[in-house]
C-alpha cells in the first residue's frame, strides 16, 4: 500500500471539491450582496428625488419671502414671488422648474432654475388646490407665501414600485412620507 504522506510528489494544496465548495459559498454571498445593493441603490434614488422636491419647494418659498430679486428681473421690475412648476408624468425630464415672477415682466423671460430628475422616478399630483386654482404650479408671493393651497405629490420608482409622498400644506410647509398614506 502506498503512503502518500511520505511520497516524494505528495500534494499540499486543496482538493477540487474543497475549491468548488469555497467558490460556491463565495458566489452565493456575492449574489445576495449584489441584490441587496441594487435594492438599496434603487431606494436611495427615490429618497433623493423626494428630498430634492422638498428642497425645491422650500427654496421657492424662502426665496420669495426673503425678496431676493434675481438680476433677470431687471432694475425697473419688482419681484412679486416665485413660481414652482413640478413636472408630473412619465414624459418629463425635470423634477421642477423655479421661475421668478417680475412686475412688470422684463423684456426677456427670466431663466428658470431647473432640477433634473432620474428617468426611473415618475411623479403624479394628488389633491392639489381647487378646481379654479390648481396646485401646480405653486406660486409663492413675496409677502403672503403659498397661494394655490395644499398639494400631494406621489413619487414612484419604476424599478421596484416603491413610493414616497411629498406633502405640502397651505402654508407651504413640506413633509416627506413613505408609501401612499394620506398627508
Amino acid at each position: 500500500m502506498l503512503n502518500f504522506k511520505n511520497a516524494k510528489y505528495a500534494s499540499k494544496g486543496f482538493t477540487l471539491i474543497e475549491l468548488t465548495i469555497v467558490f460556491t459559498i463565495m458566489a452565493v454571498i456575492g449574489g445576495i450582496g449584489f441584490a441587496a445593493y441594487t435594492s438599496f441603490s434603487s431606494n436611495q434614488k427615490l429618497d433623493q428625488a423626494a428630498y430634492d422636491l422638498k428642497a425645491g419647494i422650500d427654496e421657492a418659498k424662502l426665496t420669495a419671502i426673503s425678496r431676493i430679486k434675481p438680476a433677470s428681473c431687471g432694475a425697473t421690475s419688482a419681484l412679486d414671488g416665485y413660481r414652482l412648476n413640478v413636472c408630473t408624468g412619465a414624459s418629463c425630464a425635470n423634477l421642477y422648474e423655479m421661475t421668478p415672477i417680475c412686475t412688470p415682466p422684463p423684456s426677456t423671460a427670466p431663466t428658470p432654475a431647473i432640477k433634473v430628475r432620474d428617468p426611473k422616478i415618475v411623479i403624479s399630483q394628488e389633491n392639489c388646490g381647487t378646481p379654479t386654482a390648481p396646485g401646480n404650479p405653486f406660486i409663492f408671493m413675496s409677502r403672503i407665501g403659498l397661494t394655490t393651497g395644499a398639494c400631494e405629490f406621489l413619487l414612484l420608482n419604476t424599478e421596484n414600485n416603491n413610493t414616497k409622498l411629498v406633502c405640502v400644506d397651505a402654508g407651504g410647509n413640506v413633509s416627506v412620507k413613505s408609501g401612499t398614506s394620506d398627508c
